[in-house]
């Protein structure tokens, strides 16, 4: 067909030159093998769309569905209500968005499970008001009680990671009803409810008599007692002894459950112990004793590992988070501390406050001023950034990832003076 010439073109290519015969031109045509024709038919059909997996993206809001929507306007979706995707739990937020509260297995798998525990438990009570009966519904609510307990040791009113994700988050909604145990009156009892729907009064006397000083803002102390009830208020003390939701205060007021528990447990805690050490009569002892372990109880002591905090929660003192930045169990950046501490100012943003008098750059005017002892100044550095959780402004650094990681080393044993 013609004669090949090796690097003789242009940019040192191969030319071929010579004349083409008929007798090459049919050779070529003899070889050729044209692609099978596409059939007629298939050029008016519409284009088949490729199969996509579906694919769980956790994100940190979602937007309403057409159902929940309808559920808002009906009033039967109110703030607060937690649902569950996967391993994510969101709570519908004041705005009307799903904002993601908790990205936990476990705790999922519980919430999970106990919102239609909680959904059973406000039928029941809104059937009682109807005077419909309930027996069916019960029967449900105890059975899938049980079937929790079974699955994870305790109750839900029980079980520590429930109890730390409602104290975390005390405005959720439709998660509190279920926290009751199978033999609790609403699973049990027939109606709680008269004919026009106002609960029974189906209190002991020991509570009706604490219930009844609370109305008046008097404290049930012994002597208060023997004014009110002259002639029944050994026999109430007594009761009060027996009764396993009355409490004694560690200035020897009585006290229902709801009272004893809330506030500061810690406090309590500390100063019932100080009345227990003083304290000769058995019986005020074994009290105090039983009402320390159910503020421990429900205080919850847990993990360090397992804790829900991390450098943003507000608690945490200045000093500490020093102590971890500068230590070399813990962040070992000295650096970040050399001109004076990291501390925060009236509105919470962190920064620096300058220990003793330094020359310090300024980026702004591109040269070196004066920055006094006392002074605090905004502070450009990755951990200053973490701290006020804010996006990392270097290539180098993924901000959630930087974020993660630094949560984790503060929880280490190590991490921090005195944990060791």
């Amino acid at each position: 067909m013609g004669e090949t010439q090796h690097g003789r073109g242009q940019w040192n290519s191969d030319i071929i030159s010579g004349s083409i015969t008929p007798e090459a031109l049919e050779a070529m045509l003899a070889a050729f093998n044209p692609e099978p024709p596409i059939p007629e038919q298939e050029y008016g059909m519409p284009r088949k769309t490729p199969h996509q997996q579906k694919q769980n993206v956790k994100t940190s809001t979602l937007s309403l569905t057409d159902d929940e929507i309808k559920s808002v306007e009906r009033k039967a979706l109110p703030i607060g209500s937690a649902k569950v995707i996967g391993n994510a739990i969101y709570l519908l937020s004041d705005s009307y968005r799903w904002l993601l509260a908790a990205n936990n297995q476990a705790a999922a798998e519980r919430i999970n499970q106990i919102i239609p525990i909680s959904k059973g438990i406000q039928s029941i009570r809104k059937q009682m008001r109807e005077g419909i009966t309930v027996t069916p519904i019960q029967e449900t609510v105890k059975s899938a009680l049980k079937s929790y307990k079974d699955s994870y040791g305790e109750y839900p009113k029980d079980d520590s990671l429930v109890i730390r994700f409602l104290r975390n988050r005390p405005s959720v909604f439709g998660i509190y009803d279920a926290m009751v145990s199978p033999c609790a009156d609403i699973l049990n009892i027939a109606n709680l409810y008269n004919e026009n729907g106002s609960p029974i009064n189906g209190h002991n006397r020991a509570v009706e008599a604490l219930l009844f000083l609370q109305q008046r803002m008097l404290s049930a102390t012994p002597s208060i007692l023997s004014q009110c009830f002259p002639n029944e208020a050994d026999e109430l003390i007594d009761e009060m002894h027996r009764n396993a939701d009355i409490f004694l205060s560690e200035d020897c007021a009585w006290q229902l459950r709801e009272d004893f528990i809330s506030g500061n447990a810690w406090g309590k805690i500390d100063a019932l112990n100080a009345s227990t050490a003083n304290e000769t009569d058995a019986s005020k002892r074994s009290k105090w004793q039983y009402g320390i372990a159910e503020l421990e109880k429900a205080a919850g002591w847990i993990p360090i590992e397992d804790a829900d905090f991390s450098p943003h929660s507000s608690w945490i003192p200045e000093n500490i988070i020093n102590a971890w930045v500068g230590d070399l169990d813990g962040l070992a950046r000295p650096h970040c501390l050399r001109l004076g501490k990291l501390s925060k100012n009236e509105s919470g943003k962190w920064g620096i406050r300058y220990e003793g008098n330094h020359s310090v750059f300024d980026r702004s005017i591109k040269k070196y001023r004066k920055a006094s002892g006392g002074q605090w100044e905004a502070y450009a550095d990755e951990i200053v950034y973490y701290l006020n959780m804010q996006k990392q402004r270097s290539s180098y650094n993924d901000t959630e990832t930087f974020n993660r990681e630094h949560d984790e080393n503060f929880k280490l044993p190590s991490s921090l003076p005195g944990r060791a």
